[in-house]
């Protein structure tokens, strides 16, 4: 076997792998008060931005639209990519959107007619904050 084959092919594994993973809870982060002798020491990443799913996509079927819903940061940016066997999502509806001033940012999309069936991952990006998903095509 070439070098290439085997990369690719763990490539694959990899992949495969990070999909079968379950799916762990968003965690939100308070903020806590320093005490005086820390004033000046600063959060380690100021642009950190919350952020929890509180829509899942679920069963969407061919021709019928998806729609998955996060509260985050009021104004934050946040992105969604869908992945399905072909490549990412190119439907109207994904990409990048600000959140509305209450904190809610919402994709909705269609599962296009000749979507393979199946358990597909989606991934949604607020600042350093990263969500899983899926959409399952049945």
């Amino acid at each position: 076997m070439s070098p290439a084959y085997l990369k690719r092919l763990f490539g694959m594994l990899a992949l495969l792998l990070l999909l079968t993973m379950p799916l762990a809870p968003a965690r939100s982060v308070a903020a806590q008060p320093l005490p005086a002798s820390h004033a000046l020491v600063t959060q380690a990443n100021p642009k950190a931005q919350a952020a929890t799913i509180t829509k899942h996509p679920g069963s969407v079927r061919r021709n019928s639209y998806a729609t998955a819903t996060v509260k985050t940061t009021p104004g934050g940016s946040c992105t969604l990519t869908v992945r399905y066997k072909s490549g990412p999502s190119k439907a109207a509806g994904v990409g990048t959107k600000r959140a509305a001033p209450n904190g809610l940012v919402s994709w909705t999309w269609k599962v296009g007619g000749n979507t393979t069936k199946g358990t597909w991952p989606v991934i949604i990006t607020c600042g350093s904050t990263t969500l899983r998903t899926s959409v399952t095509v049945p």
